[in-house]
Order: structure tokens, then sequence, then C-alpha cells
């Protein structure tokens, strides 16, 4: 987990998404997305942080939560 967040935090998203098994699941609740392909997480990564270059990430437990500003 700790590997994940901070290819995360460094904007390595495919080094982030490698982490993922092939079926997982995420959900951006704030827009209600929720990208079933390792490749459409990634394009979604990418375009949030051109979008929210300020936004903030923070780990409650094993669940990362991102804030936009």
């Amino acid at each position: 987990m700790q590997m994940m967040l901070v290819a995360l935090s460094q904007a390595d998203f495919i080094g982030f998404v490698e982490h993922f098994n092939e079926q997982f699941t995420f959900v951006d609740h704030a827009i209600e997305l929720g990208p079933k392909e390792k490749q459409h997480l990634i394009d979604f990564l990418i375009l949030n942080r051109e979008l929210f270059p300020n936004s903030k990430k923070q780990t409650t437990s094993s669940v990362a939560v991102v804030t936009r500003s």
C-alpha cells in the first residue's frame, strides 16, 4: 500500500495502477465515475492531475482520499 501511495504522490500513475489486480474497483464518488480498465484509470488520473493540480491526497486506513481545490 505504501508503494502505491508513493507512486500516486509522484504522479507515477502507471506504477500506481500496476499494483491493482486485473479485477479491480475504482469509483470517484464526487463525479460518479468508475473506470473498469487499467488504461482508463490511468487516463482518469492524468486528467484529474491536469484539472486539479492543487489537489491533496490523504490516507485513512487503506483508503486514499483526494480533496480537490
